[in-house]
Formats: structure tokens, C-alpha cells, sequence
């Protein structure tokens, strides 16, 4: 429907009443922006709550984008999350990448959330118009916005970044944005004090994000329960994990990152180097040492079974998790680990040693079994 409009010529009242034919295909969120539910992916693209509250929220605050200078776009959508970075730093260099052509013109379609969403639209529109899915120009090209109509996986990558926004569907729908591949070609092109945003909190996402270079943390939640993520190259001293987050990526089946035949990674490794997902934030509830946290009887005894398994005493898990402590409470370490990054390679390499593994072998081993990416632990 959208291309066999666009294969004409079309002005901006067309373009608006063509909107409101359409509309009824879209979803209205909390802030009064629209978002469109994918019938591939079965995901909208944005939160309910709220699409163009949700990219000033999740994305531009946290990334202090006042201070940035030169913005990566990746999976652009509408162009809520330039529009938003745009509008609160008007001297932005942006460029944007998203393969779906019909979704960008649906960005062109849609009412403007604020006045840099026009330049937004201007270079979505130049995009379109170069690649011949639209026939002609209703606004001036921006000079500082370039829209790259290609697949973000396959896109090369050759300039260098302060900032880059990650906005792909949910990894439950598709993990090949959140690999470990993808992360480690993006790790490349972020400059040395840029930071990386996604709205995800997901435990192999997160992983994947380590063993590609990053220093990981979680950014505030808005409006839901779960934080996201942000990474950079460099220690930025934020907002920490928790410590049950912290010990689900180090230590059990969950933490392996996004890679080929990750599940075949997961079932092989559980209870025998990795614990199961089961154990989670348990070892407290067991052996009643620092925090505790609210679990049931059955979670407590499928973390129990799962210790059993391990073959790990009190004494070895009181080892492998001392990292995350302000003292040492197993008597062996020689300093203190200040961030969540630290703790989690610390804490896997401890466990990895009780288990008689080292990093090179572990490694070595996995991949020549599995036949899948080399670097599929933290370490």
C-alpha cells in the first residue's frame, strides 16, 4: 500500500491525508506518537508507553547527548531516536542506518514530534528518493543527516563515533543484532569516551557486549521494570548491576553470549561448567551469607540441585563470589573489584578454575566441538 503510493509523485497534503487512511494500521502510545506492530517479528517497534518518550528517555538522557558529537543510528525505524537527539543537540552529525524502505516512508507519513523531526524526515526522504522507491523531494537535504538504506549488520563501517543508539527488536525475536559479531565490528567504530545505548537488559545481550571489549552498565529505568544498557570502552564509573545480575551473565548457562548454536552451547555446559539458569540469585538463600532476596521453596531447590551437580562446596562458592563484596569474605583475595564489569570476568574465571579449565583451553575446546564463534566466554 505505502510503495504504490509513493510510486507517485506526492506532495505534503497528500502525504497527510494518506496518513489518516492508513492510520488505523498503526498503534497510538502514551505520549501520542505512533508505533507499528510487525507481523514478522510480532513486536511493535516502540514502547507503548510511549515511542518519542521512550528515545528521549532511554536513549538521549542517558547518553548525555548534549555532549555528543557524531551519532550512529542503527535499526532507525521512524527516526523517533534521531529526531529526539537532534532536537536536544542541533549541532548533531547523525547518520542513520535501516534496511526497510516501506518503514522508513512510513516515517514520512507520520505527524512530526518536534521541529528536528522535519530535517529527520528531509533525509529519510533524500534516502528514498536516491534509491527510487519515491518519485520526488518535498524537502531541502540536510547537510549533518545521512540515511543509509542498508542492513546494519552488513553495513560497512568506516567512520568513528561518540555515540551509538541500538534499537533492534527485542533479542527474543531476532539475537543476531545482539551477537557477539555484530558488537565486536561496533566496539570498532566507537570513539575511546563514546558510549553505546540499548533499551535492553537482556543477560546474553549484556554478555555478548563484554566479550566484544565493553565495560557494561545499567542505565535507569523508565517506566518499567527492567533497566537498559549502557557500554563504552572505558570505565565511566555508572550505575552498577545488581548482584544477582552480576552472577546470572558470570555464572550460569544464561550468560553465554548471542552466538551460533548458542542452545547446543547451553545444554552442553550446564552443570558441568556453567550452573543452570536456576541458580540465579540463590547461593544467599542457601548458605546465609550477605544479602538476601525473596525466592520460593522450588526455586531453592532446583538452585540446590544445580550446586549439587557442580560439585561445588560452601567454600568454593564463597570463592567465586567474593568479588562482588566490599571485604573479602574467602580469604584469598589481594584487592577489590570496583565495577560490574570486573566482577563478572572475575568471578567467571574463578569458577572456570575450580573447574579445572583455563580460559585458552575452554575456549579452544568449545570451538573446535561446536564449531562456532572462538570467544564464547567473558574472559
Amino acid at each position: 500500500m505505502i510503495k504504490e503510493f509513493f510510486s507517485r509523485k506526492r506532495n505534503i497534503e497528500e502525504r497527510k491525508e494518506f496518513f489518516k487512511k492508513i492510520r488505523k494500521y498503526l498503534i497510538k502510545t502514551g505520549d501520542s506518537t505512533y508505533t507499528y506492530n510487525d507481523p514478522l517479528f510480532q513486536e511493535t517497534m516502540h514502547s507503548l508507553t510511549g515511542a518519542y518518550d521512550e528515545s528521549v528517555h532511554k536513549f538521549c538522557i542517558p547518553s548525555e547527548i548534549q555532549k555528543r558529537k557524531y551519532l550512529l543510528d542503527l535499526f532507525s525505524g521512524f527516526g523517533y531516536n534521531a529526531a529526539a537527539a537532534l532536537e536536544l543537540n542541533p549541532g548533531l552529525k547523525i547518520d542513520m542506518i535501516e534496511k526497510n524502505p516501506e518503514i522508513l516512508a512510513l516515517g514520512l507519513l507520520i505527524p512530526e514530534v518536534c521541529e528536528a523531526h522535519k530535517i529527520i524526515k528531509a533525509a529519510i526522504e533524500s534516502s528514498l528518493y536516491n534509491i527510487g522507491f519515491i518519485k520526488n523531494r518535498v524537502y531541502e537535504t540536510p547537510k549533518n543527516i545521512r540515511l543509509f538504506v542498508e542492513d546494519a549488520l552488513n553495513f560497512r563501517y568506516e567512520n568513528n563515533y561518540d555515540v551509538i543508539f541500538h534499537d533492534a527488536y527485542s533479542p527474543k525475536r531476532n539475537w543476531k543484532p545482539y551477537s557477539l559479531i555484530f558488537f565486536k565490528k561496533l566496539y570498532k567504530v566507537l570513539d575511546e569516551n563514546g558510549v553505546l545505548l540499548t533499551y535492553s537488559s537482556s543477560s546474553p545481550m549484556r554478555s555478548s557486549l563484554l566479550e566484544a571489549g565493553f565495560y557494561i552498565w545499567g542505565t535507569e529505568a523508565y517506566k518499567r521494570k527492567r533497566s537498559g544498557t549502557i557500554a563504552s570502552k572505558r570505565d565511566l564509573k555508572l550505575k552498577n548491576l545488581s548482584r544477582e545480575e552480576e552472577r546470572v551473565i558470570s555464572l550460569t548457562d544464561l550468560g553465554i553470549p548471542y552466538v551460533k548454536n548458542r542452545d547446543d552451547l547451553r545444554e552442553k555446559l550446564r552443570n558441568k561448567v556453567l550452573f543452570s539458569s536456576s541458580v540465579k540469585q540463590c547461593f544467599e538463600n542457601i548458605y546465609n551469607f550477605g544479602e538476601k532476596f525473596q525466592i520460593t521453596d522450588a526455586e531453592k531447590n532446583k538452585a540446590e540441585r544445580s550446586i549439587k551437580k557442580m560439585e561445588l562446596t560452601k567454600k568454593e562458592i564463597i570463592y567465586v563470589v567474593c568479588p562482588q563484596y566490599e571485604k573479602c569474605i574467602c580469604g584469598k583475595c589481594s584487592r577489590r573489584y570496583e565495577n560490574t564489569t570486573e566482577r563478572i570476568k572475575e568471578m567467571r574465571y574463578r569458577l572456570l578454575k575450580l573447574k579445572g579449565i583455563n580460559v585458552k583451553d575452554f575456549i579452544t575446546h568449545f570451538f573446535e566441538r561446536f564449531k562456532t564463534d572462538k570467544c564464547i566466554v567473558l574472559i
